[in-house]
C-alpha cells in the first residue's frame, strides 16, 4: 500500500457565512483547525497548510491561484508535493472545518489510492472533494481547468482516474458520517457540540 505524502489543510476561504475565520473559531477548547490537523497529520510524512497561516506547527504555503476557490487550493498543494516528492506522491486535502474526521475513513481512502489520481468518498450528499486524495501528477490537468474558468473540483472526476467510494464501503469506514460534517455557519457550532458529546 502507497504511504500518504501530504495532508493539505485548507485555511484560505473567505469564510462569508461565519463571518469570521472559522478555521481558528474555539471548539471544545481549541481551535477548529486544529482539530482537522490532530486527525490527519499522523498518517502523512508532511502537513501543510494552504493559503492562511493559522498557527499551526506547519509550512504555510502560499495559494498560487488566488480567487479560485477550493480547487486553487488543491492546485497549490499538489504543486507543492509534486516539487518536493515527485508526481507520484499521494495528497490529502481536507477541509479546515472538519473536526470529526474518523482515522478509519483516511486509512481506508489510502488503501484504494493504488493506480488512481483521485479517491474521493461519496456520501448520499454527494461528493466529498475536501476530504480526499489526489496524486500530484494531475496538477496540470487541475491547473488547465482553473485557467479555463471552471472551478468546479468535481470536474475533475471525469478527467483523471478517479476511485469512488460510497454505499457499503463508506459506511464500514464511517458508519454514521461524522467525518463529513463541516462548520459553516454559527448555528453548526451548537450541533458540532451535541455530536461532542455524544462522542466519537
Amino acid at each position: 500500500m502507497q504511504q500518504l505524502d501530504f495532508a493539505a489543510i485548507l485555511t484560505g476561504g473567505r469564510a462569508t457565512r461565519m463571518g469570521v475565520n472559522k478555521s481558528l473559531v474555539p471548539t471544545g477548547g481549541v481551535p477548529l483547525v486544529e482539530r482537522v490537523y490532530e486527525a490527519v497529520h499522523p498518517f502523512a510524512g508532511e502537513t501543510i497548510c494552504i493559503g492562511t497561516d493559522v498557527g499551526l506547527p506547519v509550512v504555510t504555503v502560499p495559494d498560487l491561484f488566488p480567487g479560485a476557490d477550493s480547487l486553487g487550493g488543491i492546485a497549490t498543494a499538489l504543486n507543492y508535493a509534486k516539487q518536493k516528492v515527485g508526481e507520484d506522491a499521494l495528497v490529502l486535502c481536507v477541509g479546515c472545518d472538519m473536526p470529526l474526521i474518523r482515522r478509519e475513513l483516511i486509512k481506508g481512502l489510502v488503501e484504494r489510492a493504488d493506480g488512481y489520481e483521485i479517491v474521493v468518498p461519496k456520501n448520499p450528499e454527494g461528493y466529498e472533494p475536501l476530504l480526499a486524495i489526489y496524486r500530484a501528477s494531475s496538477f496540470s490537468k487541475v491547473a488547465s481547468q482553473i485557467e479555463s474558468g471552471n472551478l468546479r473540483v468535481r470536474a475533475l472526476f471525469g478527467m483523471l482516474k478517479t476511485r469512488e467510494v460510497s454505499g457499503e464501503e463508506l459506511a464500514g469506514l464511517d458508519p454514521d458520517g461524522r467525518s463529513f460534517f463541516n462548520v459553516n455557519r454559527p448555528e453548526d457550532l451548537a450541533a458540532l457540540a451535541e455530536l461532542d458529546g455524544e462522542g466519537l
